[in-house]
C-alpha cells in the first residue's frame, strides 16, 4: 500500500516508474530505516535509488510528499481516536 501511495504521488511531479520498482525501493527505504539510526536514511535511500536513472530532483520531492502524506493521516487517525 505504502509503494502503491509513492507511485501515485510520484506519478503527479511526474516521477514514472513501474509498481515493482517502487515495491522495491520502498523494501529498501524500510530496510535501511531498520540498520542506520535515525527515520531519514531510508528515505534518502528511497529517493537516492529513484534518481538514478533520473537527473532531476522531483524523485525527492516524491519522498516528501509521501511522508506528507502519511502525517497527515496519522494526524486525522489521532483527532478521530480523541473523539472516542
Amino acid at each position: 500500500m505504502c509503494a502503491y501511495r509513492w507511485q501515485l504521488l510520484a506519478a503527479i511531479l511526474k516521477v514514472h516508474g513501474r509498481y515493482p520498482e517502487f515495491l522495491a525501493y520502498t523494501f529498501l527505504g524500510m530496510f535501511t530505516n531498520l540498520f542506520v539510526p535515525g527515520l531519514l536514511a531510508g528515505d534518502a535511500a528511497r529517493s537516492v535509488y529513484l534518481g538514478r536513472r533520473r537527473a532531476d530532483g522531483e524523485q525527492f520531492a516524491s519522498v516528501v510528499a509521501d511522508r506528507v502524506v502519511g502525517l497527515i493521516g496519522l494526524f486525522w487517525l489521532a483527532a478521530f481516536a480523541a473523539l472516542f
